[in-house]
């Protein structure tokens, strides 16, 4: 009885973080460059059952010798619940969308633009960007976009070449800095740390933005699926608390 409740009770927890997740996927849908979470569980060790018969004696003026049985007879597994593996980032790219905006820069392929914060480089694929008054490329947080020679300057009408190269009044003043990167972690406000890698195949478009590569249709029908789940596991708890309390109350009493 006991084990049924520790179990339902793993699912119930199991299923608040997948809740948590696809809420959080949902709320991002609208959201430049986002990549959806994925969460992963793993279950617990599970139980071999067997059923176990009394094993009948044979009466001899000697004493009692056993009587040779047949092997248990195996009933299935027990599983003794499941538990959160991890939370990891979906890096499939998201639709392109058309902008028209000379400062929106869009990734065709694999790689991130490289950001430059307080607390280091950071990376991200949203390339809705600005210029400060000091002429810098710049994120919408003021964050610097990073060239290959540093924080990109651009004093005039800016241009962008399919492979990051940065123009201004045709004149090349730097090219984007961007790399490939494996396993990613995000960092809030849209930006990833991860370990650096060569991009592969890329190319920049300019006016174009990539948008969220949620599902919104999907991730609704997996958000009512885990609460249909967490509700199922919530009711097996209440039922088995219920049956176990009349079990104690039908033991008092014989008592």
């Amino acid at each position: 009885m006991l084990r049924g409740l520790y179990t339902s009770a793993s699912g119930m927890l199991a299923e608040s973080y997948r809740t948590d997740q696809l809420a959080n996927d949902l709320a991002n849908v609208n959201t430049n460059g986002y990549k959806r979470d994925q969460a992963v569980f793993r279950t617990f060790p599970q139980l071999l059952l067997s059923r176990i018969e009394e094993q009948p004696t044979l009466s001899l003026p000697h004493g009692d010798i056993p009587v040779p049985m047949n092997r248990p007879q195996l009933i299935g597994q027990l599983g003794t619940g499941v538990q959160l593996e991890g939370i990891f980032t979906n890096t499939q790219p998201g639709p392109l969308a058309q902008t028209g905006n000379a400062l929106d820069f869009a990734i065709s392929g694999d790689g991130y633009f490289v950001i430059q914060t307080p607390q280091g480089q950071r990376l991200t694929r949203d390339g809705a960007f600005q210029i400060n008054e000091e002429g810098s490329l710049v994120t919408y947080d003021g964050y610097s976009v990073l060239g290959t020679a540093g924080p990109i300057q651009i004093p005039g009408q800016v241009v962008i070449q399919e492979d990051g190269t940065v123009l201004s009044d045709n004149q090349v003043v730097d090219r984007l800095l961007i790399v490939g990167a494996t396993d990613l972690t995000k960092q809030g406000n849209n930006l990833f740390t991860g370990t650096i890698a060569p991009p592969g195949e890329y190319r920049v478009c300019q006016g174009f933005i990539e948008k969220s590569n949620v599902n919104s249709i999907r991730s609704m029908v997996e958000l009512i699926e885990a609460t249909r789940a967490y509700e199922a596991n919530q009711k097996a708890i209440w039922a088995q608390d219920e049956t176990l309390g009349k079990a104690i109350a039908e033991v008092g009493r014989v008592v």
